[in-house]
């Protein structure tokens, strides 16, 4: 579904609760140019009796690119055990991108808060797992957010972080 905008890609939020072989099916037979698929088409998969290599194989198999890979939110402003299991499951999205021939994650911050430098320490870390494996990371602006709910605080972060593997998602 290339036009004269470039590469058009379905979001599967927009067919939320439509099981991936489905939607993936259908994103391909309309045209479109790839996905984003989220941490929660995983979940779905996995509590659907499918392994990890089988979801990738499913992607795989459909024939359409995946753009862009969500990642479990929270990990912003995780800390102590929490921060430890969140961490493992990005380091896994990183991975399963790897496999996907897909360069980009992203995150939204999620119903999760807490300060500012935790957030700038946690973003240094998810930056720094992201670059192990060749990714970019975009944090997605979110104005409903307790605290990351303007573009100064967005910048801050991301400015303050330092990560040139690091960005902002702004969805229009």
């Amino acid at each position: 579904m290339a036009n004269r905008f470039g590469r058009l890609a379905l979001h599967m939020w927009t067919i939320d609760t439509t099981p991936l072989a489905t939607a993936l099916d259908a994103a391909r037979e309309a045209g479109y140019d790839a996905v984003e698929l989220r941490r929660i088409d995983f979940k779905r998969c996995y509590e659907a009796g499918m392994t990890n290599a089988q979801v990738l194989d499913l992607v795989r198999r459909s024939g359409i690119t995946v753009g862009v890979l969500g990642v479990e939110y929270g990990w912003l402003f995780a800390t102590g055990e929490d921060s430890k299991r969140i961490f493992g499951v990005f380091r896994e999205s990183c991975e399963n991108a790897v496999a996907l021939g897909c360069d980009m994650l992203m995150s939204a911050p999620g119903p999760f808060t807490g300060t500012i430098p935790e957030a700038i320490a946690n973003l240094r870390v998810a930056g720094d797992i992201a670059a192990e494996f060749g990714l970019r990371l975009a944090i997605e602006f979110n104005s409903q957010h307790p605290v990351l709910n303007c573009m100064a605080v967005q910048r801050e972060i991301v400015g303050s972080a330092a990560k040139k593997n690091v960005g902002l998602l702004l969805d229009a």
